[in-house]
């Protein structure tokens, strides 16, 4: 049997340089020296230290993990929150941006009628005015053709006054023909002097008499015309005053409509939002509720998961500390733990030394063979 001893080592990895004269390719019984008067097993209390301390180690890794987590849930959770929240303002005010083009369209609508309907009613007041014109032009030749109705009566008044004086006439001769007796040239002159002066007489007569008519009948055409000129100017001031009043009415009826269609879209608007907040608030408190119920079911499966690493983690520990224990030897009357310890050759000059699943590393050129 060949035997090996090597010094206590001061920690668990060492770093040295080694000679390449040695050369380990199977496991070989081992000495390792000890000082009696110290501690029995170094050896033993360094690798559970050192498992004690990778524990610890690890789980401190898993209390960090476990925080990162936790902030990673609630950082999501808020942006999450954040993103909900923007895309329901974004969604409102899509809402509403639409609602207002449908009301901006709406008005300008209702705004183009009441343009359209002014339009017309001016167009109306307009034609209303040439009219009114035309007429009061007709008017001053009305007033022109009253001016000869009046000269031609008083031109009928001096011809009846003619008439009356050649009847006159036509008595006095008679009178003058019945006194000058009825044989002779005398009656034959009176004779024809009368049948002359009732000719002309006659002919004077039917010329008075037609013209008389015609003046009568241009008289009754100015009066007929002049009553005509008096109900179309009252005419067009009724109409004046009726478009004027209609046109009034219209606009108040217009903006009563206008006014009272804004009044229940506003209303209508308010009504379909505080529903919507009342969904929007409903959904937030649905979502809360999951989100809450969310973070309870992580955090109670996070806390089983830990729990479950840390009773693994002591029954590892608790596991290695019976493997050391039991990997434990007496100490030999030359004061060494003699024992079959497996070593392999590392690169770097090394030597690994395998006990109780751990490794320590130490230079080949501080290993004592005993033979």
């Amino acid at each position: 049997m060949v035997h090996h001893h090597i010094a206590a080592p001061q920690s668990p990895v060492t770093q040295m340089d080694i000679s390449d004269d040695q050369t380990m390719s199977e496991p070989k019984d081992t000495a390792i020296p000890i000082d009696p008067a110290q501690d029995k097993q170094p050896l033993h209390l360094s690798e559970i230290q050192l498992k004690l301390l990778r524990h610890a180690e690890e789980g401190k890794q898993l209390s960090k993990m476990l925080a990162v987590a936790d902030n990673q849930s609630k950082n999501a959770h808020n942006l999450q929150q954040q993103i909900d929240q923007s895309t329901k303002e974004k969604d409102l005010l899509t809402k509403a941006y639409r609602q207002l083009v449908e009301e901006t369209t709406q008005i300008k609508e209702q705004l183009a009628t009441v343009n359209e309907h002014l339009n017309k009613l001016v167009e109306d007041r307009t034609n209303l005015e040439e009219e009114l014109y035309k007429l009061k032009e007709h008017r001053d030749s009305t007033a022109e053709m009253a001016k000869q109705i009046q000269q031609l009566e008083e031109q009928k008044a001096g011809l009846e006054k003619e008439v009356e004086s050649l009847r006159q006439k036509e008595i006095h001769l008679q009178n003058e023909v019945g006194n000058t007796g009825q044989d002779g040239i005398p009656a034959d002159m009176a004779m024809a002097i009368k049948r002359d002066v009732q000719t002309f007489l006659a002919e004077k007569e039917k010329n008075i008499v037609q013209q008389v008519q015609e003046n009568l009948v241009k008289t009754v055409l100015a009066e007929k015309e002049k009553k005509i000129v008096q109900q179309v100017q009252k005419n067009l001031v009724e109409n004046e005053k009726k478009m004027h009043e209609h046109l009034q009415k219209c606009l108040v009826e217009t903006e009563d409509a206008f006014q009272r269609k804004v009044e229940r879209r506003l209303s209508k608007n308010e009504t379909m939002i505080q529903k919507h907040d009342t969904q929007v608030q409903e959904r937030l408190e649905l979502n809360g509720q999951r989100i809450q119920q969310w973070v309870k079911d992580s955090i109670t499966k996070n806390d089983r998961q830990i729990k479950k690493i840390l009773a693994e983690h002591d029954q590892q520990i608790k596991k290695s500390i019976t493997e050391v224990s039991a990997g434990a030897v007496p100490v030999n009357e030359q004061g060494y733990l003699a024992r079959r310890i497996p070593m392999k050759e590392i690169p770097n000059k090394m030597t690994e030394i395998t006990s109780a699943k751990l490794c320590i590393y130490v230079q080949r050129n501080k290993i004592a063979t005993i033979f």
